[in-house]
């Protein structure tokens, strides 16, 4: 709770250094989700990695995304019941005539109802699969996440129907950096 708390007064008073160095998204989240498997196969669930191969690298702070990405990979193997499947992925995508790159975590828990879902990214809510579950935790994760990809200037994006077994999915987006083009003229 300390450290959430601490990390969103850093944020919220630009506090919080972000180095700016060029990061390859498949090389992030291919070594997370490694470290990760052991614990999802724990808990009887089957952790899957789908790499884009045509992923533009992007400008941000390792650890940084790395803790978003921890935050939503936390939260998909908490809530995910036995025998689930959790599914992590890159992307690439053109938007507002801008290259985006990403990653996505998917699960195939409970889902999240649409009354909650305006909640989510709110300091201190906490959703109600977390109150039945008694799963614990501060509500602040997705507060933290929210602010480190904004302050990429990115943007997080979640899909959800709100049916049990058809899970949730959060995908977060970060401005590509696009490789100069040497044109040759005539």
């Amino acid at each position: 709770l300390i450290e959430g708390l601490l990390m969103l007064s850093r944020l919220d008073q630009d506090r919080a250094e972000i180095s700016r160095i060029p990061l390859e998204l498949n090389k992030i989240v291919r070594d997370y989700v490694a470290d990760r498997i052991p614990l999802a196969e724990s808990r009887k669930l089957t952790l899957t990695l789908n790499l884009a191969p045509d992923i533009c690298p992007i400008k941000g702070d390792h650890g940084l995304l790395e803790q978003v990405l921890s935050i939503l990979l936390t939260n998909a193997l908490n809530y995910t019941p036995e025998g689930g499947l959790v599914t992590v992925s890159t992307h690439a995508n053109k938007y507002n005539a801008r290259l985006w790159s990403g990653f996505c975590v998917a699960d195939s828990g409970p889902g999240i109802s649409a009354e909650e879902q305006s909640h989510l990214f709110e300091r201190f809510y906490r959703g109600k699969a977390a109150r039945e579950s008694k799963t614990p935790g501060t509500g602040l994760g997705l507060a933290i996440a929210m602010e480190i990809v904004s302050r990429h200037q990115g943007r997080i994006e979640m899909q959800s129907d709100g049916i049990t077994g058809h899970g949730t999915q959060f995908s977060v987006w970060l401005p590509a950096e696009v490789p100069l083009m040497v044109v040759n003229p005539l």
